[in-house]
């Protein structure tokens, strides 16, 4: 039976999308779920319809922010500069330049290393997540922490610079 899901084997990152999964599918090796075995080994869960592939203008690690520039491609997005106004979505493969890298747009992205406070996660400097304002800079609220190790993107939050 095909799964409408893709699966990715990447270190520590789960992804699921607002749709009707309750919680992270655990896939290894396109075994079944129910099968997983080691939950460090399971990487990746993908919602197709919340994840886009772009091409990387510069070398973009997985989990960050990025924005595309005028060439249509990826770029950090940046709370110091117009990059926050491009924001697209969170990295979750990454790439050198020239190379594809999937960017989640909207849902939930589960990291294991990540230890947030509940509550609004901002942009920061050079495509990194924070939950503390920059400031000089552009207000990016790109989703919310709802556990430690987890973040539900929300891209429409207005920006304002301050």
């Amino acid at each position: 039976m095909k799964q409408p899901y893709q699966s990715d084997f990447r270190s520590g990152i789960y992804v699921k999308g607002p749709s009707e999964f309750e919680s992270p599918l655990i896939v290894q090796n396109g075994v079944a779920p129910s099968d997983a075995v080691n939950l460090q080994q399971v990487q990746t869960l993908i919602s197709n319809s919340d994840v886009v592939t772009k091409v990387a203008a510069q070398t973009i690690s997985a989990l960050k922010a990025v924005a595309m520039n005028s060439s249509f491609e990826l770029v950090y997005a940046d709370a110091t500069n117009t990059t926050a106004l491009n924001f697209l979505g969170i990295s979750i493969t990454s790439g050198n330049t020239g190379l594809n890298v999937d960017v989640r747009l909207n849902g939930e992205i589960i990291d294991i290393s990540w230890n947030w406070i509940p509550g609004p996660v901002y942009l920061g400097f050079n495509g990194n997540l924070t939950q503390t304002l920059v400031t000089p800079g552009y207000v990016v609220e790109i989703g919310m922490a709802t556990g430690n190790n987890r973040i539900v993107l929300n891209k429409m939050k207005t920006i304002l610079a301050i």
